[in-house]
């Protein structure tokens, strides 16, 4: 697939997400965010589906690097799932969504405007150091489990 094309990618993600939402889901516009050697990052545009918007990230070269973007991205989303972490506090990362491996296309959450960056904008002083204890802790459990260290260390 040439990463440039539109109507491949579209379909590609409609299958992706269609699949994870077990709903019929039209990408109904393109926006691309980030074009260069290692990967491809578009912000989709949907009808249908579970969200207005979400990010995709097609790996062009370099897979290992995007495979560890991809295992990060799945370690922090089932990290912010468990009991620790409230709904009500912000992530401490996007969720992701669905991915193929043979494609090197993963689809995560679109978070533009509630992410971590906003929160140390314009939250107060109690919600910022809440998020980076819980980010430190995230990091912390991260390189827990991917240094040899056992799954229920690395969750608590």
């Amino acid at each position: 697939m040439s990463p440039r094309d539109d109507a491949k990618l579209r379909k590609r993600c409609r299958r992706l997400l269609g699949d994870a939402w077990g709903a019929d889901v039209r990408v109904t516009r393109i926006d691309i965010l980030k074009d260069w050697n290692r990967n491809l990052v578009a912000r989709l545009h949907l009808d249908g589906g579970q969200a207005g918007t979400v990010i995709a990230k097609l790996i062009l070269t370099q897979p290992a690097c995007g495979f560890s973007d991809w295992a990060a991205l799945c370690f922090l989303s089932e990290l912010s799932e468990s009991s620790e972490l409230s709904e009500a506090s912000p992530r401490v990362a996007p969720r992701f969504i669905a991915g193929d491996v043979q494609e090197q296309l993963f689809v995560m959450e679109d978070v533009a405007g509630t992410g971590f960056d906003v929160l140390l904008m314009d939250g107060d002083r109690a919600q910022v150091g809440a998020a980076l204890d819980r980010i430190g802790a995230a990091t912390a459990r991260l390189h827990a489990a991917t240094a040899g260290g056992d799954r229920e260390r690395a969750y608590g």
